[in-house]
């Protein structure tokens, strides 16, 4: 199960050359403000850039507190993605059953990494979860889950992985 997955070096490969590019600098922004400790500001750009402008002061401060919380792990897997070596061959090669989720009014950056890994992993699935934004495991927990859950039945009746008893 794939949710909206952040591969910035496959727009590149994938002739998205602007898209690679969005996403260095949206990665590059929220590492800058977070290395200054400007970690309200780092979280309201990148929430307002996925989400579109005033979300951030939206959410409700404990939404707020519980993204700033996690400011140090979100800039490790910012520097994990500028870095990572995953091409497109690679997800040619990806032989386990796979659904990927795209969030019906996400960004143009989200929807088209999921479009690209959707093209490119062989028999995957691709499932849009409607009303959602780039936060859809927040936002619309049950919809996330009954989704997970019908790709673990799936694999479960094809014998791809044992049922939980």
């Amino acid at each position: 199960m794939l949710i909206e997955t952040v591969l910035t070096n496959l727009f590149r490969e994938a002739g998205d050359p602007a898209l690679h590019t969005e996403g260095f600098d949206i990665a590059c922004r929220f590492l800058e403000l977070a290395e200054a400790r400007q970690d309200e500001a780092a979280w309201r750009e990148f929430i307002d850039h996925h989400n579109g402008p005033g979300k951030w002061a939206a959410l409700s401060d404990r939404a707020r507190d519980r993204f700033m919380a996690q400011t140090a792990p979100t800039a490790d897997g910012f520097h994990s993605n500028i870095g990572n070596p995953t091409t497109l061959a690679d997800c040619r090669r990806i032989a386990a059953p796979t659904t990927i989720l795209c969030s019906a009014t996400t960004a143009p950056y989200n929807r088209r990494v999921t479009e690209i890994l959707r093209n490119e992993i062989p028999g995957s699935a691709w499932r849009e979860i409607p009303g959602a934004g780039h936060m859809s495991p927040l936002t619309h927990p049950e919809a996330v889950a009954a989704l997970i859950s019908a790709h673990l039945l799936q694999l479960a009746a094809t014998g791809a992985v044992a049922p939980n008893r």
